[in-house]
């Protein structure tokens, strides 16, 4: 009954903190390039009711939960060339579309920063709940999830708190892939939160996937000791099987980068005037001349106001813009080009390197296994590893497939070392 009543409070918990990422991925269809959205609309607000604290402070979550570990130690914080930029609060505003007056939704950008924060927290609960004890853990949970102690709570769950459990984290790890599906939502917020590489939730991701891989790999082995014609086995293995399918399919996607998926480059020709109106609408964010002339008429607005421009006001204004000469609209023009494409590359590689890691990590626990227990499993590897040897490029996974193989030919007696 305590088990049930935790577990139906982490699952509630999920739920909330995820709230905000979910609604702005409703705005996104799968692979969408515009910065505000194509399934709704959004608009950036901009309130001048914060302090240069408070956006310092939030500047170095936005580096803590959109970025990986490895992205916050080769960039520091933005610096504003404008002082009033320190003193801004950011709101999300959703509309129906472009022609709505009246907001579906909004979400502020420090309850999207916080709600991602507790969920990373939450997700350390839910791993040490499901972990503590395992001899799988692998280095990147060391710093999530203690394995000081030797109890297995997971054994001694209800079967109903398990699926809780597994259900939250597949939720953690569905919202993450389909924001980091969402390139226009992933560099909307890199301009929003001041961030100088695309948003990513890849550690999420990450996180999520490899404790939920762990705690089936014991499921499955446990119930294989204690009962191998039943038990957890016929219910365990084929999420095994799917979980590690999913993995697969999606670091092959990303390397073999079909249709362009993940990556805007060949679509970049269509979007330069997309993507300067675009930024037009975000005053201030980047710091340019001709940004800082549009954002002028909002300053005498009062601090509850919203800085959001109609596009008759936006007409005017590059009209503005374009009398100062055209020169410096070309090298904004290119400026922003630039950006564009060093920022999906950068985000192109990040993703795959993570996702190459964590087959690694898979094919690591599986060398670990005793013989006995990697037969069991064999089954539910097999078109992981069948897919990864057709198409693996990395040279770490490629090693740790060579591995496998290796033990696999002592299993089964036909190597040389047998």
């Amino acid at each position: 009954m305590q088990w049930s009543i935790i577990t139906d409070g982490v699952e509630k918990a999920a739920t909330a903190v995820l709230g905000p990422v979910i609604s702005l991925n409703s705005v996104y269809s799968h692979n969408c390039h515009q910065y505000y959205g194509d399934l709704a609309h959004i608009k950036v607000a901009a309130r001048k009711d914060s302090t240069v604290q408070k956006n310092t402070r939030l500047r170095h979550l936005g580096q803590q939960v959109l970025l990986l570990e490895s992205q916050r130690c080769e960039v520091g914080l933005s610096k504003n060339e404008d002082g009033d930029d320190d003193e801004r609060s950011y709101v999300l505003l959703i509309y129906e579309n472009t022609n709505a007056l009246v907001t579906r939704d909004c979400v502020p950008l420090g309850t999207l920063l916080v709600s991602l924060l507790a969920h990373q927290m939450l997700l350390q609960t839910i791993g040490t709940i499901l972990l503590q004890g395992t001899r799988h853990i692998i280095p990147s949970l060391a710093g999530v999830v203690p394995n000081t102690n030797e109890d297995r709570i997971l054994l001694t769950l209800p079967e109903d708190s398990i699926e809780k459990l597994l259900s939250c984290l597949e939720m953690s790890y569905t919202t993450a892939v389909e924001f980091d599906s969402r390139p226009g939502l992933k560099f909307l917020l890199q301009k929003v939160a001041q961030l100088e590489r695309a948003a990513n939730l890849y550690r999420q991701a990450g996180a999520a996937w490899t404790i939920n891989l762990i705690t089936l790999f014991d499921l499955c082995i446990h119930n294989c000791d204690v009962s191998p014609q039943g038990g957890y086995m016929s219910e365990f293995l084929p999420k095994l099987r799917q979980s590690l399918e999913q993995l697969c399919d999606t670091y092959i996607d990303i390397l073999l980068d079909k249709d362009g998926q993940h990556s805007a480059v060949d679509k970049l020709d269509e979007k330069i005037t997309f993507i300067i109106a675009q930024t037009d609408e975000l005053p201030g964010l980047s710091g340019t001349p001709s940004e800082k002339s549009v954002e002028e008429p909002s300053k005498s607005t009062t601090a509850e106001s919203k800085t959001d421009l109609t596009e008759e006001e936006m007409d005017v204004k590059e009209d503005d813009v374009m009398d100062k000469g055209d020169v410096e609209k070309r090298e904004l023009v290119a400026e922003i080009e630039k950006q564009k494409c060093e920022s999906i590359c950068k985000d192109r590689e990040a993703h795959m390197g993570v996702w190459a890691e964590m087959l690694v990590s898979s094919l690591e626990l599986l060398c670990q296994l005793d013989d006995s227990h990697l037969k069991t499993l064999l089954p539910a590897v097999f078109p992981t590893v069948r897919s990864l040897t057709a198409h693996a490029t990395h040279s770490s996974l490629k090693h740790q497939l060579a591995t496998l193989y290796d033990k696999l030919a002592v299993i089964y007696g036909f190597s040389n070392q047998a």
